[in-house]
Order: structure tokens, then sequence, then C-alpha cells
């Protein structure tokens, strides 16, 4: 092994053409040097979830956005429920901690799902942790219509910017698309999409290396409820 310093380090790789590469791969253009030493020393966790760790391989990142894309009744809220009760308990599991924000734009009132989802994760342990305590981390709002999403999105950067550097925080929304034809009365008003500022935030967000999302999208032409949730990680 050669050991070279910093200056050499960056002329080997420049002579290869592949600075330049790592460093526009590695680095976002808002970023310190302190977000990037952070990422770089986070570990990889599972998400203690088969569907989930066979369509992410390598384990889960701060940083990541995973999308969830089906038809109405193909269980992606069940599926995001789930994930939610899963993350808020990672400690017991040898996990980070992670407190969770639900935005919900379904409309189905997951309070109860998301109770048994959680007392589900808690019933193996030893001694028994309160129910309570972990509810807790999920911060539950209801959003009808885009407008609302952004402006939950936005407050989420006050909570990001409260929680201890050894917390992330993960956005869950359920349901994008669901207003599609309430926010489509907007898109000519306003400017610009609403589907691609929601995007941004939620980027936004997970680019600061401390909070990862998972989106539930409709398929709006399609009622096939036989075909299981289509899983992909940005």
């Amino acid at each position: 092994a050669v050991a070279l310093s910093g200056e050499r380090w960056r002329e080997a790789l420049s002579g290869a053409g592949l600075w330049e590469m790592a460093t526009y791969a590695s680095v976002h253009p808002d970023e310190t040097a302190l977000d990037l030493f952070s990422s770089l020393r986070a570990r990889p966790f599972s998400a203690g979830l088969r569907i989930i760790d066979t369509a992410v391989p390598g384990g889960l990142n701060a940083g990541d956005v995973v999308e969830l894309t089906g038809a109405s009744g193909s269980g992606k809220s069940m599926l995001l429920s789930t994930i939610a009760a899963r993350l808020v308990t990672g400690e017991l599991h040898g996990g980070p901690r992670i407190d969770v924000i639900y935005l919900d734009m379904d409309g189905r009132a997951p309070q109860e799902r998301l109770v048994a989802c959680v007392e589900f994760q808690l019933a193996s342990c030893e001694p028994p942790s309160p129910v309570g305590d972990y509810l807790a981390r999920i911060s539950l709002t209801y959003c009808a219509d885009m407008l609302q999403l952004g402006a939950a999105l936005v407050s989420a950067r006050f909570l990001l910017a409260a929680l201890p550097s050894n917390r992330l925080l993960a956005i869950l929304v359920d349901g994008l698309g669901g207003s599609f034809w309430v926010d489509k009365e907007d898109v000519g008003k306003q400017g610009g999409h609403a589907y691609d500022k929601a995007s941004t935030l939620i980027l936004e967000l997970t680019r600061s290396r401390r909070a990862l999302a998972f989106v539930a999208t409709a398929i709006l032409f399609e009622n096939n409820k036989e075909v299981a949730p289509m899983i992909s990680r940005q």
C-alpha cells in the first residue's frame, strides 16, 4: 500500500480523470465538510422488513428516498404503517434512533393501524416496553392537498433542526397523488407543478444526511388490486 498526501492523491485522481467525478458524486453543492464526514461515518441499517431489505440492497442510509408505488388497495398504507412502527422501535433491534413524521394524504385515519403495528413490534420485547413511549415518536398530520403537504414539509425542517445529532428523521408520505384532481386546478394559477415543489422539499430534507423518506404514490389510472406495491430507491 502506498500512502499519498492530500495533494498527491488529488493529482493521481485528476490524472485518471476521476477527481471531478468523485467530488460531484459525493458532495452536494451546499454541503459542508462536517455534513460530508457525518454521512461517511453513518452506517447503513436494515429496515427489518424483508420486502424492503430485498428491494433496497445494502441497507438504508440517511438521504435515501424510497418510493412505494401501486394501485389503490394494493397494501401501500399498511406497508407504510409497518415501516413507521419498525423505524421508531429500531433501537430495540440494534438500529439507530429514528423519529417519524407521517403525512397522510389518503384520509384513512391510520391511528389505530399505527398503534397495532407498534404493539406488534414490541410484543417480543423483554422486559415489555410502554407502547406510548414509541407512539410519541410518530407525528401524524393529515394533508388534504399539496399546499398542506408543502406546509408540513417546511415545518419538518424545524423539527429536524431541533433533533439531537445522534437521531434521524424519517418522513413518510402516504397517498401522494390522492389529491391529483384538486391540485390540477391550481397548477396554472401558481406556476410550476405542485408535485415538483413537493419533491424538491423532500429532497432538500433528505440531503441534510439526517433524514430519509418513504413516499407511497398511487397509480391513478389502473385498479389492479392483486399487485403488491413496487419499491424503488432514489
